[in-house]
């Protein structure tokens, strides 16, 4: 298992000095916490201009294994339909154009860096009618991901694990990734089913898992709340989390384990009041990933 941190967990009102971090900074405290390297997200400041200024150490290009497009939908200010649209209009570059960093981070490294990526937008999708073709940059990547998003069931008229994966290779992925919390939501009446029956059904073909818990609006009912199931995971070592996890174990599966978890839902490790220091930062995140080191690497009887 190669284990990483992704980008998009430095993001919080707790971490605000995450605005003015350097991608070499960021490098660093994930390799403080016990991660292999990091998983690349696009934002709209200071570690996104270092690499498209290419100020980026030959070390912490070394430690980028992977990375991640950017998910804002909204071509312009006109196009925000939601207080969420809104936010991630002033946080992240739009999706397309989120493509140019991921190209630039590829040639910076010299190597070909899998990508998790959105299919093009097609259909009716927050109230308004896309079709944009499939992105032209697509093909330069050579690893594509896409990951089990529900909403895509709806888009691809799939109803089924496997036909997701047959879809997915129709459309140019090479491979899949399992969101734990994705998975277990529900768009238009369509799901995965039971993640019990349909990830084994993915492993085959899965290059990566993103182990988040699972928010509220993702799925309903109390006990599904994201905190309170990180918790569980963290402290009790019990939950669904912690289950999915040693399913994955029990199946052999090898492959990258990337920490997308937002930090505001494991505060409570390192508990204070207000912002959050970076050794807290690390603190926390070092006891989560020997949480999920200790699902995915220790036998059980």
């Amino acid at each position: 298992m190669t284990y990483l941190l992704s980008l998009q967990c430095f993001l919080s009102a707790l971490t605000r000095w995450f605005f003015f971090l350097t991608l070499d900074e960021a490098v660093d405290l994930a390799l403080q916490a016990g991660y292999d390297g990091i998983e690349y997200f696009p934002f709209r400041w200071n570690m996104t201009h270092d690499v498209l200024n290419g100020n980026v150490n030959r070390t912490s290009l070394s430690r980028i294994l992977s990375a991640h497009q950017a998910w804002r939908s909204e071509r312009n200010i006109f196009e925000i339909w939601s207080p969420l649209a809104a936010k991630a209009f002033f946080l992240v570059p739009e999706r397309r154009n989120s493509m140019r960093h991921l190209l630039m981070l590829q040639e910076l490294t010299g190597r070909n860096i899998p990508v998790t990526l959105y299919p093009y937008h097609e259909g009716i999708i927050g109230g308004k009618e896309w079709n944009e073709g499939q992105y032209p940059e697509f093909s330069q990547f050579l690893e594509r991901w896409v990951q089990t998003d529900t909403g895509l069931l709806t888009r691809w008229k799939v109803n089924s694990p496997i036909g997701f994966v047959n879809r997915a290779a129709k459309r140019g992925f090479t491979g899949i990734v399992i969101d734990t919390a994705h998975i277990r939501k529900e768009s238009d009446g369509l799901s995965f089913g039971d993640w019990r029956q349909s990830i084994p059904t993915l492993l085959p073909h899965t290059k990566a898992i993103h182990v988040r818990s699972i928010s509220p609006q993702e799925k309903e009912g109390a006990k599904y709340n994201n905190q309170v199931e990180m918790y569980n995971f963290v402290r009790n070592q019990s939950g669904e989390l912690h289950e999915m996890l040693r399913q994955i174990r029990d199946q052999n599966w090898q492959g990258l384990v990337v920490t997308e978890t937002p930090f505001d839902t494991i505060r409570w490790i390192s508990p204070g009041i207000g912002h959050v220091s970076k050794q807290e930062f690390v603190k926390a995140h070092k006891r989560l990933l020997g949480s999920i080191k200790g699902v995915l690497q220790v036998p059980y009887a």
